[in-house]
């Protein structure tokens, strides 16, 4: 699991490289065309990595941290049996 992370982060940051690459391009420029693909460019620069941190934040959020295992049960009602 720790690869898979490691290999998507790395795309991600080779992802978003290549957008601050196409906004300077973008910028650079002097077309009408150009300034729709601008402003596109700017707006996933902006909104793409905010995405990819709510989806970690829901995925953290929605993972089951320390659930009690099957021997901590029965430990529990044979306690309760002996009161």
């Amino acid at each position: 699991m720790k690869k898979i992370r490691q290999i998507l982060a790395l795309c991600g940051i080779l992802f978003l490289v290549a957008l601050y690459v196409c906004t300077l391009i973008f910028a650079l420029i002097d077309d009408p065309h150009t300034f729709t693909l601008l402003r596109g460019a700017i707006g996933a620069t902006i909104i793409i990595p905010v995405m990819l941190w709510v989806i970690g934040i829901f995925l953290k959020i929605g993972k089951p941290e320390n659930l009690p295992s099957s021997s901590d049960n029965t430990d529990d009602d044979s306690a309760e049996d002996q009161k």
